[in-house]
């Protein structure tokens, strides 16, 4: 009800307002398949879809297959860390021998399964991640990886290093700052005492999905205008279409997990409007 709905609506509009490539194949975006088979160079921001919605079928089928009885935390440990070891040598070798994209990231997804798992059952061991210099060390390593070996112009997309290494280190930089930001007071506390602040960052954070979908599409849109005003312009568009699409459609298909209903699409809608 988070992913689906939107992704699926914003592929068909773009099949109606730029049309259908690739005719029949098409069905390989509605089934995720598409790094596999034609590309992504039509909704190119699908790549990361691709990779989410198969570990979400991935992981659940891998615990039932291994822990049916239900999650032992000490032996689920050992399992995360031998399949994201698996998934990362896998790409490696995958890569290394140019057999081209290989999709399945899982091993920097599962980081993040690891982290939430230590949370719910190694409670002492998570809080002491809650650590400053680790804060600062992955924050540190972010920019890093960004800014300098995140350029083209270094390491190109198709280097194996870049498909292999870079991922893995970015998501692990992620992981160890997920503590300090959880449970920071500052962060949490003070700064949402600065209204526009904890404004401008609670709608960013309500709206990304939409916007992660939307903006390559919306920066294709050119004005004869100087290029910090067009850039400008983007923005304004790219929020106000978000919003737009949050308010009428994404939210609304969120509430029907709910109750599967056009009354309770209809309710979320009516709520939201008042609310606002």
């Amino acid at each position: 009800y988070r992913t689906l709905p939107l992704y699926y609506l914003v592929l068909l509009l773009k099949i109606l307002i730029f049309g259908n490539p690739y005719g029949y194949k098409i069905i390989v975006y509605f089934l995720f398949l598409q790094a596999n088979f034609i590309g992504i160079d039509f909704f190119s921001v699908s790549w990361s879809l691709v990779v989410e919605e198969w570990f979400y079928i991935f992981l659940p089928l891998a615990a039932f297959m291994f822990f049916s009885k239900g999650i032992q935390p000490r032996k689920f440990i050992v399992f995360l860390l031998a399949i994201i070891a698996f998934f990362f040598l896998a790409r490696f070798f995958w890569n290394y021998y140019h057999k081209g994209v290989i999709i399945y990231q899982f091993d920097c997804l599962l980081l993040g399964v690891l982290i939430a798992l230590m949370k719910i059952y190694y409670r002492t061991l998570y809080l002491r991640l809650n650590s400053i210099l680790l804060f600062l060390s992955g924050l540190a390593g972010i920019i890093f990886l960004t800014f300098l070996l995140g350029d083209m112009h270094i390491i190109t997309v198709y280097d194996t290093f870049f498909r292999v290494t870079w991922y893995f280190m970015i998501s692990i930089c992620i992981a160890i700052i997920i503590p300090f930001i959880e449970q920071s007071a500052f962060l949490n506390i003070s700064l949402k005492k600065i209204k526009p602040l904890y404004f401008f960052f609670s709608w960013t954070s309500i709206l990304t999905y939409s916007i992660y979908l939307l903006h390559a599409d919306v920066y294709r849109l050119h004005l004869n205008v100087p290029e910090y005003v067009n850039v400008f312009l983007q923005v304004i568009l790219l929020y106000g279409l978000s919003f737009i699409v949050y308010a009428f459609y994404e939210h609304p298909m969120m509430s029907l997990r709910e109750q599967l209903s056009f009354g309770q699409y209809w309710r979320t809608i009516k709520k939201f409007s008042f609310r606002l």
